[in-house]
């Protein structure tokens, strides 16, 4: 009687152990141009609201003054992902590669809501984190839109806090429907032609594929489309697109990134669709640590599952 239940026990430990691990060991692979868009009429956003969100900065007029040219996105502690065309090199046959001259004075800065502000060499405990652009590479085939997503690595790592964190993109795709979250430094009105001194944030109804390619008419499996009801007008693009409560089970309490802002044309905005170039971004970090954490966890498990099974075998014997 004890050994058929110490028995069942531990098969049932090791069913439990064999079903944990479908969801641990399986691999997770995860410009300034006039096309470019920006909220209008979004929320000013807090410290921690979007704390992925990263801004491409350039010397003003000013010495030592930065103004913000593009957003972007941390998927990990020195790899951010951006619209293509944010460091397009112009009239160059370089596509594809890194664009060294394209980073020159340009740097990536997180944790800070500001447009504009002046450099800062060195990091602040809750303030704004400072980098320098190691390498940017985009699709040999980029031809705005198409293919409109680069990816910056920059040359020292951002520490992680509160303000400053990563996000997990989407791999798959899904015909998103719904409001999901977009950031970036807009206009106060689509009358002022001022922006923003702060970072924006709105809401945006995402429309579903059907009604993206009969817009365009064109295929836009490759992008994300969105009402107007917040409208976009020239600005920075390479911001993230982010939406909740999908089928991604990587996705975290601050969601998931599915779109890079790319465009807008009278049909309406679009992004690119960042599952479409997950081979291309490489894996999501964001949940590494914890896999392998997992992973750990799960041969502990077995070793012990095995150590028990064994105990019995010699005890009945």
């Amino acid at each position: 009687m004890i050994y058929n239940s110490i028995l069942a026990f531990v098969l049932n430990l090791m069913s439990v152990v064999a079903v944990f691990s479908q969801f641990i060991i399986e691999p997770v692979y995860v410009n300034e141009s006039a096309l470019v868009p920006r909220v209008v009429n979004g929320y000013v956003a807090a410290l921690g609201d979007v704390p992925y969100q990263v801004s491409f900065k350039a010397i003003a007029t000013r010495v030592s003054y930065y103004h913000t040219f593009c957003g972007g996105v941390i998927i990990g502690r020195t790899k951010l992902v951006t619209a293509a065309h944010c460091f397009e090199a112009r009239n160059s046959e370089a596509s594809g590669e890194s664009i060294s001259k394209e980073v020159m004075n340009k740097l990536a800065v997180a944790g800070t809501l500001l447009n504009g502000e002046i450099y800062q060499a060195e990091d602040k405990p809750t303030g704004a984190q400072w980098r320098k652009i190691s390498t940017v590479s985009y699709p040999s085939s980029y031809r705005f839109p198409s293919n409109d997503i680069a990816i910056v690595i920059t040359l020292l790592p951002f520490h992680f806090n509160e303000h400053i964190a990563p996000i997990s993109y989407a791999r798959s795709f899904e015909d998103y429907r719904g409001e999901c979250l977009v950031s970036g430094y807009g206009r106060r009105s689509k009358k002022q032609k001022l922006t923003s001194g702060k970072l924006l944030l709105a809401t945006l109804e995402v429309l579903p594929l059907y009604w993206c390619t009969k817009m365009h008419r064109k295929n836009m499996s490759s992008f994300i489309c969105t009402s107007d009801k917040i409208q976009m007008c020239t600005g920075d693009s390479g911001g993230p697109l982010v939406c909740s409560g999908t089928k991604e089970h990587e996705e975290g309490s601050k969601g998931i990134l599915v779109g890079i802002v790319s465009g807008h044309s009278r049909a309406g905005s679009f992004f690119t669709r960042v599952s479409s170039y997950a081979q291309y971004i490489g894996p999501n970090e964001v949940n590494s640590g914890q896999i392998l954490k997992c992973y750990c966890y799960q041969i502990i498990l077995v070793h012990y599952a095995f150590s028990i099974l064994y105990f019995v075998f010699l005890f009945h014997s």
